[in-house]
Parts: structure tokens; C-alpha cells; sequence
């Protein structure tokens, strides 16, 4: 998606924008209607397209055109949106290379960048972008929040029901014991 975003023009923090309003609009789907950027009357299944008339749009309108923005619903985007852009320059540099380098002499480039000490970290390093793209993608859908929170409840419920069901059957055992510590403690004193 970011890939798509700098093709059609936008940079910077627009281009960071960008990503998290597309990540807020569509949730990354392309093959919605509207596109990545839900432009009306773009199709979806076009990529390229729909981030050339996303645009276009924004250079008429600037950000404003998009509900999400205006909402600020797309600031829930922006740690994802920033990984998916750092993650798309790594990938345009190695593994996108412009078509210049990519025929002729140096049409070997690739194969050979992949033999030079050190690109087992960078593709390490691409991996990691990769995770914390997902992960700012989890963390930034509420949906996954109000998971988290359901566990921690249901965990909470459940510590308490066994703390309920047990304490019968254990205060015989543990209530000799306590006395006995606090005798040798009042005793030490």
C-alpha cells in the first residue's frame, strides 16, 4: 500500500497520512469498492489506480475529502501506517529496484546484492519491519482491545470462582500454618 502511495506522488508525513487513511477507510482491503482509499466511484482490484485518483483527490481537496481524517479515526493507523512506509522502502530499495538497474550489466545486481556480507541482516531487518507492520496493524484495531480486555476479565472471573471453590477444602491445612507464623513472628519481636 505504501508502495502505491509513493508511485502516485505523495511523501513525507502526507505519505504516512496517506497509508494510516487508507489503513482507517478500507483496512488495506484493495478489492473493496472505493479501492485501498475508497474513492468514490473507483474500483476496487486496482491498486495503482485507486492511489492515483486517492491523489488526486487529495491534491484537489487535501485531507478533508476523507471522513476518517476528519473523524481522526486514522490516527489509530498512524504506528502502522509509519512501519508499512518504513517497510516499503527497504522492500523498494532491495527488492524493487528502478527498472534501470535492473537490465543490461547490471541485471545481475539483485543475485549479487544477495551475496555481500550483511544481507542476511537486512532481510532480518525486512522481516522486523514486516512484524511491527502486523503488530501496529493489531494494535491499532479496536476490535482486538476489546479481546484483550475480555480475557483479562474472564481470567479475573475465573481466579475468583476457583479462589471461592478451593478455600473450603484448604483452610484446614493453611489456617494451623498461619497461626504458627505469627507466633514465631510475635515471639521474635
Amino acid at each position: 500500500m505504501a508502495t502505491y502511495a509513493v508511485r502516485a506522488g505523495w511523501r513525507g508525513a502526507d505519505l504516512v497520512t496517506s497509508v494510516a487513511v487508507a489503513l482507517a477507510e478500507t483496512g488495506g482491503d484493495p478489492d473493496r469498492p472505493g479501492g485501498l482509499w475508497n474513492v468514490p466511484g473507483s474500483a476496487g482490484g486496482d491498486p495503482a489506480g485507486n492511489a492515483a485518483a486517492a491523489f488526486a483527490r487529495w491534491q484537489a481537496a487535501g485531507w478533508p475529502a476523507w471522513n476518517t481524517y476528519n473523524s481522526r479515526r486514522y490516527v489509530l493507523f498512524m504506528p502502522a501506517a509509519a512501519a508499512a512506509v518504513a517497510a516499503s522502502s527497504v522492500q523498494s530499495i532491495v527488492v524493487d529496484p528502478p527498472p534501470v538497474l535492473t537490465g543490461g550489466a547490471l541485471g545481475g545486481l539483485r543475485e549479487a546484492a544477495g551475496n555481500l556480507p550483511g544481507a542476511d541482516v537486512l532481510d532480518t531487518a525486512r522481516t522486523g519491519l514486516g512484524l511491527a507492520v502486523k503488530a501496529g496493524a493489531w494494535m491499532a484495531n479496536p476490535d482486538n482491545w476489546v479481546r484483550v480486555v475480555l480475557v483479562a476479565v474472564g481470567s479475573a472471573l475465573l481466579v475468583g470462582a476457583l479462589v471461592v471453590l478451593v478455600r473450603p477444602a484448604v483452610a484446614p491445612v493453611v489456617e494451623p500454618a498461619v497461626r504458627a507464623a505469627r507466633t514465631v513472628i510475635t515471639k521474635g519481636k
